[in-house]
Formats: C-alpha cells, structure tokens, sequence
C-alpha cells in the first residue's frame, strides 16, 4: 500500500475490447491509497462504469497511448485537481466499497425481499 501511496497518479490499463469483465480489484486498492487513476478502457466497460460513479479518476480510451500520456500530464501540471479526483475516489471507497457498506446494501436487500413476500 505504500508504493500506491507514493504514487502519483494510478493506472488501470484495460486491452481494447475488454467489457464486461469484473471490476479489476486494483482500482479499489487504488482507490484507497487517495491518489487519482486514470483507466485506459472502454466506454461502456464496467471499469468505466466504476470510474465513473466514483469521479475518482479519468477515462480514456483503451489502446489510445496519446489520451493516456495527455491525462498524465494535465494531472500532473494540476495538483490540487489530482488531490480532489484522488480524495473524490477514497470517498467512493469508504462509502460504497467498504465491508460496512456492503452489509448495509446486503441487509437493505434481504428487508426489501421479505417485504415483497408480506413478511
């Protein structure tokens, strides 16, 4: 987790065409280490989908490594832009991807369940 820390920018680099695959498990470590991702992946992808719920980072296009080099860099001259997606994307850690988040949306579900049998 250190290194992740030390970094200053986190990339997720997604092979063109790559969709529907789960979540990679780094983006909610990197979410956690407070720093800004870029994610080179598909529009559309679940990665994407993530990124984008979370504001935690920028999308570009997956197999694009002009867009990639050109958000490194507009990231790297804006500091305090960098500070807010990083700090935007551990918010979205600890409030929807954290184990307490998760039994509270489980719990929520059984209720709605046994509400929908008249229970």
């Amino acid at each position: 987790m250190m290194a992740l820390v030390a970094a200053d920018i986190l990339l997720v680099n997604e092979l063109p065409g790559v969709k529907d695959m789960s979540v990679p498990s780094k983006l909610t470590s990197y979410f956690n280490a407070g720093n800004p991702v870029i994610a080179a992946t598909d529009d559309g992808s679940v990665t994407a989908a993530e990124l984008n719920a979370s504001h935690g980072g920028i999308r570009v296009n997956a197999g694009d490594p002009s867009a990639l080099l050109e958000s490194a860099e507009v990231l790297g001259a804006d500091k305090e832009r960098a500070k807010a997606i990083g700090a935007r994307g551990l918010k979205f850690r600890h409030e929807t991807l954290s184990k307490t988040a998760a039994v509270g949306h489980y719990d929520d579900f059984i209720t709605s369940l046994a509400m929908s049998r008249g229970r």
